[in-house]
Protein backbone atom coordinates (compact mmCIF):
# COMPACT_ATOMS: atom_id res chain seq x y z
CA UNK A 1 0.00 0.00 0.00
CA UNK A 2 0.97 3.49 -0.71
CA UNK A 3 1.25 6.29 2.07
CA UNK A 4 3.01 9.58 2.46
CA UNK A 5 5.22 11.98 3.91
CA UNK A 6 5.74 15.80 3.37
CA UNK A 7 9.38 16.76 3.66
CA UNK A 8 10.47 20.70 3.86
CA UNK A 9 14.17 21.68 1.81
CA UNK A 10 15.28 23.51 4.38
CA UNK A 11 18.37 24.34 2.10
CA UNK A 12 15.90 26.98 0.96
CA UNK A 13 16.54 30.60 2.50
CA UNK A 14 13.75 31.31 5.26
CA UNK A 15 11.95 33.89 2.99
CA UNK A 16 11.31 30.99 0.41
CA UNK A 17 10.03 28.48 2.96
CA UNK A 18 7.81 31.33 4.63
CA UNK A 19 6.28 32.19 1.06
CA UNK A 20 5.76 28.36 -0.20
CA UNK A 21 3.46 28.17 3.03
CA UNK A 22 0.15 28.30 2.96
CA UNK A 23 -1.53 32.05 3.90
CA UNK A 24 -3.72 30.64 6.50
CA UNK A 25 -0.62 28.92 8.36
CA UNK A 26 1.57 31.98 8.15
CA UNK A 27 -1.64 34.16 9.94
CA UNK A 28 -1.88 32.37 12.54
CA UNK A 29 2.16 32.16 12.89
CA UNK A 30 2.09 35.62 13.25
CA UNK A 31 -0.79 35.48 15.85
CA UNK A 32 1.58 33.03 17.76
CA UNK A 33 3.91 35.59 17.30
CA UNK A 34 1.67 38.31 18.34
CA UNK A 35 0.34 36.75 21.71
CA UNK A 36 4.07 36.41 22.75
CA UNK A 37 4.48 32.26 22.61
CA UNK A 38 7.54 30.70 23.17
CA UNK A 39 9.26 27.66 22.47
CA UNK A 40 12.30 25.96 24.69
CA UNK A 41 14.04 23.43 23.67
CA UNK A 42 14.21 20.24 26.18
CA UNK A 43 17.18 19.79 28.30
CA UNK A 44 17.01 18.10 31.41
CA UNK A 45 14.63 15.41 32.28
CA UNK A 46 12.09 17.87 34.59
CA UNK A 47 11.26 19.41 30.83
CA UNK A 48 11.08 15.88 29.36
CA UNK A 49 8.38 14.70 32.45
CA UNK A 50 6.28 18.22 31.24
CA UNK A 51 6.72 16.80 27.93
CA UNK A 52 5.47 13.13 28.97
CA UNK A 53 2.67 14.27 31.11
CA UNK A 54 1.29 16.41 28.40
CA UNK A 55 2.08 13.43 25.62
CA UNK A 56 0.33 11.05 28.13
CA UNK A 57 -2.64 13.25 28.51
CA UNK A 58 -3.31 14.12 25.16
CA UNK A 59 -2.79 10.10 23.82
CA UNK A 60 -5.36 9.27 26.93
CA UNK A 61 -8.19 12.12 25.56
CA UNK A 62 -7.60 10.44 21.48
CA UNK A 63 -8.24 6.84 22.95
CA UNK A 64 -4.17 6.16 22.86
CA UNK A 65 -2.19 4.19 25.22
CA UNK A 66 0.86 6.28 26.29
CA UNK A 67 4.13 4.93 27.54
CA UNK A 68 5.46 4.74 30.65
CA UNK A 69 7.69 7.85 32.20
CA UNK A 70 10.74 5.59 32.80
CA UNK A 71 10.71 3.93 28.93
CA UNK A 72 10.66 7.56 27.76
CA UNK A 73 13.43 8.47 29.96
CA UNK A 74 15.87 6.10 28.82
CA UNK A 75 15.20 6.33 25.35
CA UNK A 76 16.17 10.06 25.97
CA UNK A 77 19.22 8.97 28.29
CA UNK A 78 20.29 7.06 24.80
CA UNK A 79 19.52 9.23 22.08
CA UNK A 80 19.85 12.63 23.41
CA UNK A 81 22.81 13.73 23.34
CA UNK A 82 24.97 17.08 23.35
CA UNK A 83 26.61 16.47 19.98
CA UNK A 84 25.05 14.93 17.06
CA UNK A 85 21.68 14.27 19.28
CA UNK A 86 19.05 11.83 17.77
CA UNK A 87 16.64 12.81 19.50
CA UNK A 88 15.74 16.25 20.73
CA UNK A 89 11.97 17.29 22.23
CA UNK A 90 10.37 20.99 21.92
CA UNK A 91 7.83 23.00 24.22
CA UNK A 92 5.64 25.58 22.99
CA UNK A 93 4.24 28.19 26.23
CA UNK A 94 1.59 30.40 26.34
CA UNK A 95 2.96 34.35 27.23
CA UNK A 96 1.90 33.41 31.24
CA UNK A 97 4.05 29.82 30.96
CA UNK A 98 1.37 26.99 30.53
CA UNK A 99 2.60 24.52 28.42
CA UNK A 100 0.15 24.53 25.46
CA UNK A 101 2.02 21.64 22.97
CA UNK A 102 5.19 19.59 22.64
CA UNK A 103 6.65 17.80 19.78
CA UNK A 104 9.60 15.17 20.02
CA UNK A 105 11.67 14.92 16.99
CA UNK A 106 14.03 11.78 15.38
CA UNK A 107 16.80 13.18 14.19
CA UNK A 108 19.34 11.54 11.55
CA UNK A 109 22.65 13.79 12.00
CA UNK A 110 24.60 12.22 9.05
CA UNK A 111 21.93 12.57 6.81
CA UNK A 112 20.88 16.17 8.31
CA UNK A 113 17.12 15.05 8.07
CA UNK A 114 14.43 14.60 10.75
CA UNK A 115 11.11 13.31 11.70
CA UNK A 116 8.22 14.47 13.65
CA UNK A 117 7.09 11.81 16.58
CA UNK A 118 4.87 12.03 19.27
CA UNK A 119 2.98 15.20 18.60
CA UNK A 120 1.07 16.43 21.69
CA UNK A 121 -1.32 19.22 22.45
CA UNK A 122 -3.11 20.68 25.57
CA UNK A 123 -7.11 20.31 25.95
CA UNK A 124 -6.00 24.53 27.35
CA UNK A 125 -4.56 25.09 23.90
CA UNK A 126 -7.70 25.26 22.70
CA UNK A 127 -7.93 26.58 18.86
CA UNK A 128 -4.58 28.54 19.43
CA UNK A 129 -2.20 28.00 17.02
CA UNK A 130 0.46 26.47 19.12
CA UNK A 131 1.50 23.61 17.24
CA UNK A 132 1.75 26.05 13.92
CA UNK A 133 3.95 28.28 16.04
CA UNK A 134 6.11 25.36 17.56
CA UNK A 135 6.98 23.66 14.02
CA UNK A 136 7.91 27.33 12.45
CA UNK A 137 10.36 27.24 15.99
CA UNK A 138 11.40 24.41 14.94
CA UNK A 139 12.13 25.05 11.12
CA UNK A 140 14.50 27.90 12.82
CA UNK A 141 16.41 25.87 15.07
CA UNK A 142 16.87 23.41 12.16
CA UNK A 143 18.03 25.65 10.44
CA UNK A 144 20.86 27.17 12.37
CA UNK A 145 21.82 23.20 13.43
CA UNK A 146 22.44 22.98 9.72
CA UNK A 147 19.55 20.52 9.11
CA UNK A 148 18.29 19.93 5.61
CA UNK A 149 14.98 18.25 5.34
CA UNK A 150 12.01 18.02 7.91
CA UNK A 151 9.93 14.85 6.99
CA UNK A 152 6.58 16.04 8.70
CA UNK A 153 5.64 12.28 8.80
CA UNK A 154 3.19 9.91 7.39
CA UNK A 155 -0.19 11.24 5.49
CA UNK A 156 -2.68 9.10 3.30
CA UNK A 157 -3.11 10.56 -0.25
CA UNK A 158 -6.00 7.76 -1.21
CA UNK A 159 -8.93 9.43 -2.22
CA UNK A 160 -10.75 6.50 0.39
CA UNK A 161 -8.80 8.22 3.49
CA UNK A 162 -11.07 8.72 6.55
CA UNK A 163 -11.97 12.75 7.07
CA UNK A 164 -9.21 12.30 9.87
CA UNK A 165 -6.19 11.39 7.49
CA UNK A 166 -7.92 14.30 5.20
CA UNK A 167 -7.42 16.64 7.38
CA UNK A 168 -4.09 15.63 8.67
CA UNK A 169 -2.80 15.41 4.72
CA UNK A 170 -4.28 19.17 4.30
CA UNK A 171 -2.95 20.04 7.13
CA UNK A 172 0.54 18.91 6.96
CA UNK A 173 0.40 20.16 2.76
CA UNK A 174 -0.37 23.69 3.92
CA UNK A 175 3.66 23.89 5.19
CA UNK A 176 4.65 23.31 1.47
CA UNK A 177 6.58 20.62 1.37
CA UNK A 178 7.47 18.20 -1.69
CA UNK A 179 5.00 14.82 -1.12
CA UNK A 180 7.18 11.50 -1.72
CA UNK A 181 5.19 8.40 -1.92
CA UNK A 182 6.58 5.82 0.94
CA UNK A 183 5.60 2.06 0.13
CA UNK A 184 4.79 -0.73 2.57
CA UNK A 185 4.66 -4.22 2.12
CA UNK A 186 2.75 -7.13 3.97
CA UNK A 187 4.26 -10.90 3.41
CA UNK A 188 1.56 -13.09 3.90
CA UNK A 189 2.26 -16.65 4.58
CA UNK A 190 0.35 -19.33 3.48
CA UNK A 191 0.23 -22.67 5.74
CA UNK A 192 -1.65 -26.00 4.19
Amino acid sequence: KTLGTFILDLTLPLDTLWAGMDYGLQKQIKKGKELAFYVKKAENLDDLRLYHNLLRDFRVKMGFRAPRFSLVAEQWRFLHQKENSCYEVFLCFGADGVLLAGLGLFINPQAGSFIEVASARAKSAGNLPAGDWLRWSIIQWAKSAGLTHYDLAGVNPAAARTAKEANIYRYKAKWGGKFYPVYFYEKYCWQG
